[in-house]
């Protein structure tokens, strides 16, 4: 019990350093995401989603998987105590990142008015397509940065970085689209891009690694081991971000620009207390379940915590989201905005599939299982692209938020068989009674949302997102057991003896 409650305690403490800095990234963006609607209306809203869409889709293309697979380089080296091996693969990384980098904007200036034709439906954004290549030079140096601080597991810093550049490029953008409008849309990328690479470069100067001599035929030739599994990852992230963008393309030519200015309100919301927890388990569960991966009973077992922990610290903020649609529209961005909430109930139902699901998808990357990392990846992303285009052309807008829980559902069940076939996992019996008492949640909350008194729907979603808080406190105090230091200090506060059922024990 003891080991448990240290693994359990060991996961909540990543999570809350990095779902802290998530956290405080979402609100700057949603003041970003009220700027925007202010300032660019649906239409600018929507521009920005394509591009930021396209711009997610190229960085995948030119990176070649490197941060990913150099993330499990650095932490296996990092696991046997091979401080030299994973200072040299710390470089390789970030200097082939450079140069893909580079190699990128070459390629999109080449393309730009195709790329064009195919996102917008026309070649007016041109010149935008070809200076958004700077911003993916930038993007794709920060992921080899961020690649070393996360396969070292530095997750202070990797935190301090992201809430440094979300909250500086969010002090740089809204005076910006406030002078010079939907043209500043490109120079925004480019400057957070930049400032992203700067704070991550500082990050890892100051860690102090191991001087590495070396040339750059033996960086091309070293780099030569990442290329096999980060041409899987490459390959994952393409399709993936090109599913995302064919999505928001069709909605932008079928629905209009504005529409997809809603279709980005309504993920941005919905993942605000969600996302967060996804991260979460890619900055240190990643790493750590690298480390243990050969042994198939602690992997399975730390998957398990991980999945028990994601949805307990997730619940109460699904369903707030949930129940509470129509005013956090109203709040965070503008009237303009309320079709965005008949997205969310659907969102929310499929990031509850994507919490339970996301640690499996982690052992096909620790085991280096490339194979069937692509598979798996091309056939959902397809199926959600296909999912998307039959449910848009039906129900119309609605249609995306199906296909995104329809796809993640299926996921899970796909997810579940191969993590049995790779490690032999089996969900515990607290993973089972967790998936079951967060479905029982979100049912209620769509009926709560569905009331016709504003009144009675306002009171039942305070009262179902109270509940939900404190089942979630009382199984995270649960599982750290009542002698952790956290729960002896939150027993210090009135009336958390029973939010945490500490009676009991």
């Amino acid at each position: 019990m003891a080991k448990s409650s240290e693994s359990y305690s060991q996961i909540l403490k990543s999570s809350s350093i990095i779902g802290g800095a998530q956290g405080i990234q979402y609100l700057t963006s949603l003041v970003r995401q009220k700027a925007v609607a202010v300032l660019l209306g649906t239409s600018g809203a929507g521009l920005i989603t394509n591009y930021q869409a396209l711009l997610n889709f190229l960085t995948n293309v030119v990176a070649l998987g490197m941060g990913p697979s150099g993330v499990r380089q650095i932490a296996d080296a990092n696991a046997r105590g091979d401080e030299r091996q994973a200072a040299s693969m710390a470089t390789v990384i970030r200097r082939v990142c450079w140069v893909t980098g580079i190699l990128g904007w070459a390629l999109t200036a080449i393309l730009a008015a195709p790329i064009s034709g195919w996102t917008f439906g026309d070649q007016e954004q041109t010149d935008s397509i070809l200076w958004i290549g700077a911003a993916l030079v930038f993007s794709s140096a920060s992921a080899g940065q961020m690649a070393t601080l996360q396969g070292f597991r530095r997750l202070k810093d990797l935190a301090m970085v992201n809430v440094l550049a979300v909250f500086v490029s969010t002090l740089i953008c809204i005076p910006i689209y406030y002078v010079i409008g939907v043209r500043g849309i490109i120079p925004v990328f480019i400057l957070t891009a930049a400032l992203t690479w700067a704070l991550a470069a500082w990050r890892v100067r100051g860690m102090g690694l191991q001087s590495v001599v070396m040339t750059w035929g033996q960086t091309f030739r070293q780099s030569g081991r990442l290329v096999s599994l980060g041409l899987a990852f490459m390959w994952s992230a393409v399709v993936t971000s090109a599913g995302e963008l064919a999505l928001k393309s069709m909605v932008t030519r079928e629905l209009g620009e504005g529409a997809t200015g809603l279709y980005g309100a309504a993920w941005s919301i919905s993942g605000m207390f969600a996302l967060f927890i996804i991260n979460a388990m890619g900055a240190d569960f990643y790493p750590r379940l690298t480390a243990s991966i050969a042994n198939r009973k602690e992997a399975s077992e730390l998957v398990n915590q991980q999945t028990e922990i994601g949805i307990l610290l997730a619940l109460p903020g699904l369903v707030a989201t949930l129940v509470f649609a129509p005013w956090i529209i109203l709040i965070l961005n503008s009237r303009e905005f309320l079709g965005a909430a008949d997205l969310l109930p659907w969102f929310v139902v499929g990031l509850l599939f994507r919490i339970v699901s996301w640690p499996m998808g982690y052992i096909m990357l620790a085991q280096g299982a490339s194979r069937w990392f692509v598979i798996t990846e091309t056939l959902f992303a397809g199926l959600h692209v296909a999912l998307g285009f039959a449910a848009v052309d039906r129900i119309g807008l609605q249609g995306v938020g199906l296909a995104f829980a329809g796809m993640y559902a299926v996921y899970t069940l796909g997810m579940r068989g191969l993590s049995r076939h790779l490690i032999g996992l089996r969900w515990s019996v607290g993973v089972w009674k967790l998936m079951m008492v967060a479905a029982g949640f979100v049912g209620l909350g769509y009926g709560a949302e569905r009331i016709e008194s504003e009144w009675g729907s306002i009171g039942a979603g305070v009262l179902l997102t109270g509940c939900a808080g404190v089942f979630s406190l009382r199984g995270i105090a649960e599982r750290l057991g009542t002698d952790h230091r956290w729960i002896q200090m939150a027993l210090r506060i009135p009336g958390m003896k029973w939010i945490l059922g500490s009676s009991k024990n």
